[in-house]
Formats: structure tokens, C-alpha cells, sequence
């Protein structure tokens, strides 16, 4: 199983320079895909950005959105953190300026590949 981060989610669903290379990357993997409820709640915040910014169209933005769930509950194993991850993660946060190798650190998992902004873990 391949966790998919938010980094990775959002060029797929709004476009994005990257969105090929991602599209293409995840559409090879082969393996089942898993997303965090986390990965949710940070897409919608991307997205809210990429409005604010004036980057995509509200109306665009909203569809993306929808097509994202979609996604994730057609294809995703969806993982559900618990308390101590968020505390863990938390905790993390004001550590993450001094090093970004932390903010992945929140999640009992292994690093599997990295590209880029593209984060894929293998899930335990």
C-alpha cells in the first residue's frame, strides 16, 4: 500500500505544473492507495488558497473538492488518526521550520520514495 500526501493530491485534482508527472506516477504504481483524513482537511485548505490567491476559480475549486472524496472512497484505504498522532503532530509543528524532515515524522511509517514535493510512504 502507497500513502499519497496532500502535496500529491492537490495536482492531481487541480491542475498544476506537476500534474502530469504526478497523474502519470500514481496511475503506475500498481499498488492499493491510502490517504489520510488529514490528507482531506488539507486539500480543502489548498484549494481555499489557490481561490484566495486568485489561482483557481471558486466553482473549479468546489468540483475538485467533490472529485477528491470521490477518489479517496472509490480507491483509498482512508487512515484515521487518532489523538496521539495529533498531539504528536502538534507537538511537531513548531519543529518543522528548523527541520522539514519532522513534519513527516507524525505517522508511524517508513519512507518508501520521494519526489519532490511528492511524499509516498509505505503504510505498515
Amino acid at each position: 500500500m502507497i500513502y499519497v500526501d496532500t502535496s500529491a493530491l492537490v495536482p492531481v485534482f487541480i491542475r498544476e505544473p506537476k500534474s502530469e508527472a504526478v497523474i502519470a506516477w500514481i496511475e503506475s504504481s500498481g499498488e492499493r492507495l491510502a490517504i489520510s483524513e488529514w490528507s482531506l482537511v488539507e486539500f480543502a485548505s489548498a484549494a481555499a488558497i489557490k481561490v484566495r490567491t486568485g489561482q483557481s476559480a471558486a466553482n473549479l475549486v468546489k468540483q475538485a473538492t467533490a472529485r477528491v472524496h470521490e477518489f479517496a472512497q472509490k480507491h483509498c484505504t482512508i487512515a484515521v488518526p487518532g489523538r496521539e498522532e495529533f498531539r504528536r503532530a502538534a507537538a511537531l509543528a513548531g519543529l518543522k521550520r528548523q527541520d522539514p524532515r519532522l513534519s513527516r515524522g507524525a505517522w508511524p511509517v517508513r519512507p518508501r520514495a520521494y519526489t519532490g514535493n511528492l511524499s509516498v510512504v509505505a503504510w505498515p
